[in-house]
């Protein structure tokens, strides 16, 4: 395999070398091969070792473009070179070949184990087993949303890594270290990057180097090298790339078969959400496929994440951390949303304490998530996709705090959204609610919310009280004043209604007027 001067002094580094790098120090070097007086043209893919005497014998001009030179005026003797060179000033020539050359043997033996790992197409861990020995240090795999796929057999549970120990029981990589590479800006390079990297983020954290693995210019896996037994120096960072490449094809056909194996039941749901018709007999084979019914009771949620995860490429990431918070649901990705399809057969006694849970988790993450009503139908994804797209529009103008969403609590500011679009709905308003929203407006009241949350609680004194979180006495005096202002039967049903949703066309115009 091809190596470079900073892989080979790093690898002698107890012989104290001392190097100098010109150009590009990419992997060119596949031998290493003796300097002598006769040579008139190098070879650019060897190393070429000799003495300062040696090196003097040379046109500078014409000196190989990686040399190794031995003796106590070793570094002397190419200062002036535009070569890059490796110096050496304790040892002979014979020795420090046979050390390079040992580096060269050592590294091919562990390139050539790999490729034949690869042609028997053996398991992943064996593969990561093998690549561990490159660096002297555990290796491991993670996907595109950061789940963690496999790992060498020395990453196990007496590595004392609080973030690997994080990753071990969530499956995820750490929030800690995600939130810290945000805060050092490193997430967009590390996630889109071409080339490896070494990130050193301090603290408890341990360095570790990461290479992506494309498919069609998208990155579908990452390999990570954890410092543990050995120190990580930038100088492997060349190794990194090459096993990244050595990979790539195996890594893209397994990660495309399990696409294929998984996926059909997601591609589905995407073309339902689009609008896009699907036969009856296909979904439900589909379904049928991952334990679903087609008349299973769901919810759709809609999620928009922060323009930072947007940027710094961990939508994937989060999406799958709210996704194991619902058993059984199938998360999608819509361009830069996300939308989670929660079967509630497999959560619906968790389910508050979870929406809780998620709520606290996207107040954390500056994610804005809504929630379609309750459907048994999941044909019907475009529509519910729709209104949970409406309770974030609506939600997020009437209650700017919020994160979370529930078309329930919005289903008539949005009816008034669509009504508004083909008639001025204040004409819609009941006379008497139109005459208490005035007097309000002149005195600064609430007389019509008081009123509004009376009747909601239908007539209850003690529940709206409690909801208006004022005393039973102060709520009667409400009620007296409001009956001097208006004239209307509260005992009627329809009134009541018409007052209620008169409520809610004037609050409606307040927030999107």
């Amino acid at each position: 395999m091809k190596l470079n001067l900073p892989i080979i002094a790093f690898k002698l580094a107890d012989r104290k070398p001392n190097l100098h790098l010109c150009t590009n120090h990419g992997n060119n070097l596949l031998s290493a091969r003796l300097l002598s007086p006769g040579i008139v043209h190098f070879d650019p893919y060897a190393v070429y070792i000799g003495t300062a005497e040696e090196i003097r014998t040379i046109d500078q001009a014409s000196l190989p473009s990686d040399v190794i030179v031995v003796g106590e005026e070793a570094a002397q003797a190419l200062s002036e070179t535009e070569c890059n060179w490796l110096s050496f000033e304790e040892g002979d020539v014979p020795e420090i070949f046979n050390a390079v050359q040992q580096v060269f043997d050592f590294y091919n033996q562990i390139d050539s184990e790999l490729y034949d790992a690869v042609m028997q197409e053996q398991d992943i861990q064996s593969l990561l087993d093998i690549c561990s020995r490159f660096f002297d240090n555990p290796v491991h795999l993670v996907d595109s949303s950061l789940r963690l796929i496999a790992h060498s057999s020395e990453l196990d549970d007496d590595i004392h890594d609080e973030s690997w120990m994080e990753m071990l029981s969530t499956g995820y990589a750490s929030v800690t270290v995600i939130d810290a590479l945000k805060k050092a800006n490193l997430l967009d390079e590390l996630n889109r990057g071409r080339e490896a990297m070494l990130v050193n983020l301090g603290g408890f954290i341990l360095p570790y180097m990461s290479a992506n693995i494309f498919a069609h210019d998208k990155r579908i896996v990452s390999i990570c090298v954890r410092e543990h037994s050995h120190h990580l120096e930038e100088a492997q960072l060349g190794l990194l790339d090459h096993v990244a490449t050595v990979l790539t094809n195996v890594i893209a056909k397994r990660q495309n078969l399990h696409y294929l194996h998984l996926g059909y039941v997601e591609r589905i749901m995407l073309d339902l959400i689009k609008g896009n018709s699907v036969d009856t007999g296909i979904l439900r084979f589909g379904l049928s496929q991952i334990g679903w019914n087609v008349e299973d009771s769901y919810y759709l949620l809609k999620i928009i994440p922060d323009f930072k995860d947007v940027s710094g490429g961990t939508i994937e990431y989060t999406g799958a951390m709210i996704k194991n918070l619902f058993s059984g649901s199938i998360l999608l990705s819509l361009s830069d949303v996300l939308v989670l399809i929660v079967n509630l057969k497999y959560c619906t006694k968790a389910l508050p304490n979870i929406f809780g849970t998620l709520e606290t988790f996207l107040c954390k993450r500056k994610f804005k998530c809504g929630v379609s009503l309750k459907s048994h139908d999941l044909s019907a994804l475009h529509g519910q996709y729709m209104l949970a797209a409406a309770a974030i529009k609506n939600g997020t103008l009437i209650e700017k705090d919020k994160y979370l969403f529930f078309y329930e609590n919005y289903v008539a500011s949005h009816i008034l959204e669509l009504c508004a679009k083909m008639i001025d709905v204040r004409i819609l308003c009941h006379p008497e609610a139109l005459k208490l929203y005035e007097h309000d407006q002149k005195n600064e009241g609430t007389l019509l919310y008081t009123l509004y949350v009376y009747l909601m609680k239908e007539k209850s004194l003690v529940m709206a009280s409690q909801e208006l979180n004022i005393h039973r006495n102060t709520l009667v005096y409400r009620l007296s004043k409001i009956s001097e202002i208006i004239d209307a039967d509260l005992n009627d049903g329809n009134t009541r209604l018409h007052l209620i949703f008169s409520y809610e066309i004037l609050r409606y115009l307040d927030y999107f007027k």
